[in-house]
């Protein structure tokens, strides 16, 4: 059952990442279309969550109650980068949607 908790989780890693990808390129090249509008509230939904649970990812929880000591990111990046990843992760999300919000207001 680890693995498949992992490879959920998983899965919705690559999916946040691709939701993060696609935010970066909207906010680059100012494109507005039904791709940033998921992308967004995929983001905004992920980080309601996450603050609901006080920053930290709902899925650990789930990985814990199935005897996972390790998180994603930790299986991913190594334990050192672990720590600070998730919320670099919202911090790069958030500069992104700036961005957008920037070129989008701006008209550039």
């Amino acid at each position: 059952m680890v693995y498949a908790v992992r490879a959920f989780h998983l899965v919705i890693g690559i999916g946040m990442t691709a939701a993060t990808t696609y935010l970066w390129y909207a906010a680059l090249f100012r494109v507005l279309n039904r791709w940033t509008a998921l992308s967004v509230v995929v983001l905004a939904v992920q980080w309601i969550i996450v603050a609901f649970n006080h920053g930290h990812c709902p899925m650990g929880v789930i990985h814990a109650r199935y005897g996972d000591e390790k998180t994603l990111f930790e299986l991913v990046a190594g334990k050192q980068y672990a720590i600070h990843g998730f919320r670099n992760w919202g911090i790069i999300c958030a500069l992104g949607f700036a961005v957008l919000v920037v070129r989008v207001a701006l008209g550039r």
